[in-house]
This record gives C-alpha cells, sequence and structure tokens, in this order.
C-alpha cells in the first residue's frame, strides 16, 4: 500500500527521532519526489545533513523549507545555524536581520547572534594580524603594545567563550556575575553588556535589562538587536 505525504512524514519523523537516519532520508525524499518544495521534508533532510557534517548539501534544503513556509521559527533557526556551521557568516547575519524584520525573536535567536558576533570579531582580529608585515623588532614592539592594550581595554576571547555558554546553557547566575565582572573591568566592551541585558531580561529584571541594553546600543549603535 502506497503512503500518502502526511504518512511518510510521520514515519520519516518517527524514524529520525529514532536515530534511524538512512530510513529517515529515504522517506523524506520520497516526499520531494511528488512534492520538491515540501517545507517539512526539505528542513528535516537538511538537519539530517548537518547532523553528518554535511553542510554544504543542507543549505539549499534549508532555504526551501524556509521560502517555502517562512512563518516557522524552526526554518530560520536551523538555516542560520547551518550558514554559521558553513562559515558563510556574512549571509548568516543578513538572514538574522530579514527574521528580525518578520518578528523573529527567541533566546535561541540571541545565542546564535552572539555565537556569530564572537565568531567574527576573532576571525577580524585574525585577520589583521596575519596582514601585518613587520620586522622582528617591530613585531616585539607592537606586541608588548599590543598585550598592554588588550589588558587595559579588552577580555580574553575565553572569558568571552565561557561567558556565552554560561548564557546558551542557562546558568544566569554564572553568566551575571562573570558579565558584571567584564563590564566592571573593561566598561566598554560592548558584547558583555549585551549578555547581561540579555540575562536580566530573562531573570525579569527588566529595569536592570534597559539600563543594560541602552549601554550596548551606545557602544555597538548598528546592532540591532540590542534594541529588542
Amino acid at each position: 500500500m502506497e503512503l500518502t505525504i502526511d504518512q511518510a512524514l510521520q514515519q520519516g519523523v518517527a524514524a529520525h527521532k529514532g536515530g534511524k537516519l538512512q530510513e529517515a532520508e529515504r522517506l523524506y525524499r520520497a516526499i520531494l519526489q511528488s512534492q520538491p518544495t515540501h517545507p517539512d521534508a526539505n528542513h528535516n533532510l537538511g538537519v539530517i545533513a548537518v547532523s553528518v557534517n554535511k553542510t554544504q548539501a543542507a543549505l539549499p534544503l534549508l532555504k526551501t523549507a524556509l521560502d517555502a513556509n517562512p512563518n516557522h521559527r524552526q526554518f530560520w533557526l536551523s538555516y542560520i545555524d547551518a550558514l554559521i556551521k558553513g562559515k558563510q557568516f556574512d549571509n548568516a547575519k543578513e538572514v538574522i536581520d530579514q527574521g528580525k524584520k518578520r518578528g523573529l525573536a527567541s533566546e535561541k535567536v540571541d545565542a546564535l547572534e552572539a555565537q556569530l558576533m564572537l565568531i567574527t570579531e576573532a576571525g577580524e582580529s585574525k585577520l589583521s594580524e596575519q596582514k601585518k608585515r613587520l620586522t622582528f623588532a617591530e613585531k616585539r614592539k607592537k606586541l608588548s603594545e599590543k598585550k598592554k592594550k588588550k589588558k587595559a581595554k579588552s577580555p580574553s576571547q575565553t572569558e568571552l567563550n565561557t561567558l556565552l555558554e554560561h548564557y546558551q546553557n542557562g546558568r544566569y547566575d554564572d553568566a551575571e556575575k562573570l558579565a558584571i565582572s567584564i563590564t566592571q573591568e573593561f566598561p566598554n566592551q560592548q558584547f558583555s553588556w549585551k549578555v547581561l541585558g540579555a540575562v536580566f531580561k530573562k531573570t525579569g529584571r527588566i529595569s536592570e535589562a534597559l539600563v543594560a541594553i541602552q549601554k550596548s546600543v551606545a557602544l555597538a549603535p548598528e546592532d540591532a538587536e540590542a534594541h529588542s
């Protein structure tokens, strides 16, 4: 007896949740043979591809799903996550901005954007270093100056990564303590103010959240998310 599309989807989802990825993939692809733009089949097939490190293959599937049903929040999240994993950072930022214009907002969106911010900041720093062509003496001098500047004006990447991990994993007390510590020592560190505002908002302290968010916006007025 031939399955209907709904039946095939239900069986595919059940196989997917049960870890039977090959069976799930077979069912999803069978659906796409009948309906190439079926949003759920494209999305779930893309999720499987990402899970087995085939991000490039996943991207067109996830985009098709999003185009077919842009009102489904998970489709936005999965596509943005895949773009970040595929190192398509500019495209990821663009899709985040598009999603916000359509009302996309959640803790997961905040976490993805924070992750993207950390990655791009680290990449810009690395690229800047690679472009430098200095003599040994100049390098030594610059390194000394850089260390002093870094010590005075910015926290370590490890601290920022830890802060993000605390927030993403719901450890709001730890995130708050670390964010406050960083903002006290480095008052112009925008990302820490942003996370602090998110923590305050998440824990219901709206007035405190507003202060932190306003500080974040003042330090990076182009960061639209900080306004939300």
